[in-house]
């Protein structure tokens, strides 16, 4: 049991690490509210996917995997698209125009 738990959870953490290059570093303050929310999902598909035991293991991963790919993917779509791009992050406001408020 003990040894379940430390594979699982080392899975897990290589899992998350790997899919964290792949989706790319971003600093807080650069990331929008989707992105804000991709991490959490995707720390907690982790974390229960390293407590969660070998029963639930594929089925866990495979949706740790398939939210990552649609992340990538989306991310892919916005680098290519304004229009999804202002959908899914918003568009900006301005506050200050040619020194005007």
């Amino acid at each position: 049991m003990l040894w379940q738990t430390f594979l699982t959870a080392l899975f897990s953490a290589a899992a998350l690490f790997l899919l964290t290059k792949l989706m790319g570093y971003r600093q807080i303050s650069q990331m929008s509210g989707y992105d804000y929310i991709n991490g959490i999902t995707i720390g907690s598909i982790a974390a229960e996917l390293a407590f969660g035991g070998f029963e639930h293991f594929w089925p866990r991963t495979i949706a740790l995997l398939v939210f990552a790919a649609f992340t990538i993917a989306l991310s892919m779509a916005t680098d290519k698209s304004v229009r999804l791009r202002a959908w899914v992050s918003g568009k900006p406001l301005v506050l200050m125009e040619r020194g005007k408020l």
